[in-house]
């Protein structure tokens, strides 16, 4: 799935998504630091609480997004 950047925190940042924004760890844009409106590759996750966070997150192209909504 793809998401949008909408905030930047200390631990993490929160992601658009079709049911509404989901927590993406920090760690998973490694050294550099991600920013408002960039594209981002994720799973969603189902936590045993039952909150959904976004996992297996990783930064994408517009172009890649872009061919990833196409085959959705």
């Amino acid at each position: 799935m793809i998401g949008e950047v909408i905030s930047v925190g200390v631990h993490g940042v929160r992601i658009s998504s079709s049911t509404g924004p989901l927590f993406v760890h920090r760690q998973a844009f490694g050294e550099r630091d991600p920013a408002i409106g960039e594209q981002v590759e994720y799973r969603p996750f189902m936590t045993q609480d039952g909150s959904v966070i976004a996992t297996n997150a990783k930064p994408v192209t517009a172009e890649r997004a872009e061919v990833l909504r196409c085959l959705a």
